[in-house]
């Protein structure tokens, strides 16, 4: 599990990440203030090692730390490269289109 303070770091650590991995954040803290957002990845297989919520069905962990799966970073990865934007606000904009639509904002 991989933490960043926010969007900006995860952004410029992305092309070193595994793809086969999610994003988690509390969700909560995203739609007040997404620049604020901490963020984490975490690895399909990392994820494994953690027993699941029998609630949510999610690992463990988002329990523990309040946070929730995010995007999954294939889809993450794919938002960026359609914005064709590295800018924050514009990432910000087409990420929650993505999420209120399930397309890409073009």
């Amino acid at each position: 599990m991989t933490r960043f303070e926010n969007l900006k770091e995860l952004l410029e650590k992305r092309n070193e990440l595994d793809w086969d991995s999610w994003i988690y954040c509390n969700v909560e803290q995203w739609n007040k203030t997404p620049n604020n957002t901490v963020f984490y990845h975490v690895s399909e297989n990392e994820a494994l090692e953690y027993d699941e919520d029998s609630e949510t069905r999610n690992p463990m962990f988002c329990v523990e730390m309040n946070i929730q799966p995010f995007l999954e970073f294939e889809t993450f990865n794919d938002i960026i490269e359609v914005s064709r934007s590295k800018d924050v606000q514009i990432v910000i904009k087409a990420i929650n289109y993505y999420r209120e639509y399930d397309t890409f904002l073009e």
